[in-house]
């Protein structure tokens, strides 16, 4: 039975060496080392190199060092050549796409795709996340939206919970888990140092994607004030677009009264409000993922109290602007305008 083929080692290289010059035979050599006959004769071509004798005369011999020097730099060179080795003007333009536009590889390849632009090779969004993660592109991991690294387990004690007087998520209807109709929104808070006293009230509408984000100082008054202002702006059609909306217990939630009733008319109800269990983000999942995009402009830990206005506005837009791979590269916006014109 043919023996299987074997890597050789150093340590197997310098007893090769020893056994040349105790003049073993290759098929013993072979067997000694346990392994196949062919790659003994490939090892002794590998490391072979000339030198001079006492009697001036040139030998041919084998370097166990030598050996062990090619081995290492064919194992470097293993694996397919990079696509971008050639094209600097893509590299370019990927790099400028994620780390100055905050754009994803998928986004990237699509842009490509979708605005004909000429390169001298095409790339999958896989061979992007490959080349970022080797260390290929210079972009650093922070600044995809979906790192790999994997996250320790946090060890939360919970404390007992309270259930809420009002309206909890197992009372909200289920049709709203299908993201078919549109309207059902969740609401967050976005927050930068802990002690700050500004804050972002973040509302994500969960078939569109759509997202509103707001410069607040931390409280429930605030919550109220931005769900006054935008019943006033929507007037007869919020009730249209603002069906329900779904947060978790934070403080800022608490006046229930205060986010349901109607300001434009005191005695009625403008929205539904649900509350998540206690440690069950994903019971907002849509926040909470919408959440990573804020954070490519506002990192954890950064102080939100200097950012300007016109700012958050901006990442707004940009969040709306940019095209989703689950909606097959339309945008939030683009959805969200075309609900509101079946409403109209």
């Amino acid at each position: 039975m043919r023996k299987p083929f074997k890597h050789l080692n150093l340590e197997k290289r310098l007893l090769l060496e020893r056994l040349l010059h105790h003049h073993y035979n290759k098929k013993e050599i072979s067997k000694i080392l346990d392994v196949n006959l062919s790659t003994i004769y490939r090892e002794l071509t590998r490391g072979k190199y000339s030198r001079l004798e006492s009697s001036l005369k040139r030998r041919i011999d084998y370097s166990p060092v030598i050996a062990q020097e090619k081995y290492c730099q064919n194992q470097t060179n293993k694996g397919k050549e990079i696509k971008l080795k050639n094209d600097h003007k893509l590299s370019k333009y990927i790099t400028d796409c994620i780390t100055k536009l905050k754009c994803s590889p998928a986004v990237v390849v699509n842009n490509i795709q979708r605005f004909n632009l000429q390169f001298s090779i095409n790339i999958s969004s896989r061979t992007i996340y490959n080349y970022v993660y080797k260390g290929v592109l210079a972009i650093e991991k922070s600044d995809l939206i979906y790192d790999r690294k994997k996250k320790r387990q946090k060890i939360t004690h919970f404390r007992k919970w309270r259930k809420p007087k009002e309206c909890t998520i197992e009372q909200r209807p289920q049709s709203i888990l299908s993201r078919e109709e549109f309207g059902n929104w969740e609401m967050d808070s976005v927050i930068g140092k802990s002690k700050d006293n500004q804050s972002l009230l973040v509302l994500t509408e969960r078939k569109t994607r759509y997202e509103m984000i707001f410069k607040v100082k931390r409280g429930s008054k605030a919550v109220v004030r931005v769900l006054n202002r935008l019943e006033k702006a929507f007037t007869s059609q919020f009730k249209n677009i603002f069906k329900t909306i779904t947060v978790d217990n934070g403080s800022e939630f608490s006046d229930y009264k205060g986010m349901t009733t109607s300001c434009v008319s005191k005695r009625k109800k403008r929205v539904d409000i649900y509350y998540c269990h206690p440690y069950t983000s994903c019971e907002r999942g849509s926040n909470e993922n919408q959440n990573r995009y804020i954070r490519r402009w506002f990192k954890k830990g950064e102080s939100l109290n200097d950012i300007s206005k016109i700012k958050v506005k901006m990442v707004e837009e940009w969040m709306n602007d940019y095209p989703r791979k689950l909606f097959n590269f339309r945008t939030p916006k683009e959805l969200f305008e075309e609900e509101i014109q079946q409403i109209s």
